[in-house]
């Protein structure tokens, strides 16, 4: 899915305004329970760990690590099991 979102030149002169903007996106929707760990480090085409450091770099890691987010880690898992080891 493509969104185009058009912003005043002020914020578009700023180094990577796409970027700074996914990540507010992805922040606010994880820190409202909108979308979890997983789905918002995805968003930004991270990794648990990398996403872990946005959120400490912006003082958002005080949230849980929930159920829902552990169910989730858990399809994940099963789902990367079902496709069988990676050779490359």
């Amino acid at each position: 899915m493509t969104i185009t979102v058009e912003l005043p030149n002020d914020i578009g002169e700023q180094a990577d305004p796409g970027q700074v903007a996914l990540e507010a996106l992805a922040l606010e929707a994880y820190r409202t329970g909108s979308l979890s760990h997983e789905k918002a480090a995805r968003l930004l085409n991270m990794g648990r760990i990398a996403f872990d450091d946005l959120l400490k770099s912006k003082g958002e890691f005080d949230r849980f690590y929930g159920v829902e987010d552990l169910l989730e880690d858990i399809r994940t898992s099963d789902e990367l099991l079902a496709q069988g080891p990676r050779h490359g």
